[in-house]
């Protein structure tokens, strides 16, 4: 075949088969796109001047793995119903300050309850013991004031267990919103759950970290507690000296928001970046830095 004749046939080839593959790529986005679901994700909103914030969706822009989604709709959630688990550091570092750390936390507690939120009590040191069910205040006040402090400090096994167990998907199906509320120093020495998979699990089973931190301002306990909360739409707050009020943490989180996105992909059961701007001036967000598409 001449030379000419060669490149001819070379180059209607190639407009076949491009001309064929271009629509079936655009075919299948489309496609992935129509069968996405829609997701809601739980975020916190913080502005400089500490006051409530006034949000709509023009105020954020979303993005799901680089690629910005549709944000459908977005409400405040500080009246909705929580649930929640307060989990308490009783090992050997805590001992110094434990009249002071269980005051805090059956006031917190108690605040919660009078709210109308529910919630599970646990105490660790190496090892978690959660409440069976959700305890009365009344009965949350007694197993506080009964726990002795010593032992070894599993912060990031607490939180794994308790985000896996009863306040996961699978035991909640259809749950209100969720958040851990963890009174601690923040020093681990006995987990065996790193931190950032202890985080990971939060974010997949949708649940808001709230750190009262009683360790040291800027100590690397606090460190880490602050970027818990951060990575999964919480708060943190140091509580030293412990006598401190628990009312910024409560004021945190009624400043949670829940917003509804349209993604480009379809559900996969997978994690997936989440990425959130602010374009209101003063105006900052902590969300989970993922998501699961189910």
């Amino acid at each position: 075949m001449p030379r000419m004749n060669r490149r001819i046939v070379s180059c209607i080839l190639c407009a076949l088969v491009f001309g064929v593959a271009m629509p079936l790529c655009s075919k299948a986005q489309d496609s992935s796109a129509s069968s996405a679901k829609p997701v809601s994700v739980y975020i916190s909103a913080t502005s400089q001047n500490a006051l409530p914030v006034s949000l709509a969706p023009s105020d954020l822009k979303v993005l799901i793995d680089n690629r910005q989604v549709e944000v459908t709709s977005m409400r405040s959630v500080k009246d909705d119903p929580l649930l929640f688990a307060l989990l308490i550091d009783v090992s050997t570092s805590g001992a110094r300050q434990s009249d002071s750390m269980k005051r805090a936390a059956i006031d917190l507690f108690n605040r919660l309850s009078v709210r109308g939120d529910r919630g599970y009590l646990a105490f660790f040191d190496v090892l978690p013991r959660i409440s069976s069910r959700p305890p009365t205040s009344s009965e949350a006040e007694a197993l506080i004031d009964a726990v002795r402090f010593g032992g070894g400090t599993a912060v990031f096994n607490a939180i794994g267990q308790t985000c896996s167990g009863p306040l996961s998907r699978k035991t909640n199906p259809d749950p209100p919103r969720k958040a851990i509320f963890l009174l601690t120093d923040g020093d681990d020495n006995q987990s065996k759950t790193y931190p950032q998979q202890a985080i990971e699990t939060a974010q997949r089973e949708g649940i808001a970290i709230y750190a009262l931190s009683t360790g040291e301002r800027g100590g690397p306990g606090e460190h880490v507690l602050k970027e818990a909360a951060k990575l999964t739409a919480g708060a943190e707050v140091n509580l030293q000296p412990i006598e401190n009020e628990i009312a910024p943490i409560l004021s945190a989180l009624d400043q949670q928001w829940v917003i509804t996105v349209k993604p480009i992909s379809a559900p996969d059961l997978k994690m997936h970046k989440l990425r959130i701007e602010s374009m209101q001036p003063g105006v900052s967000f902590s969300a989970p830095a993922q998501i699961a598409l189910q």
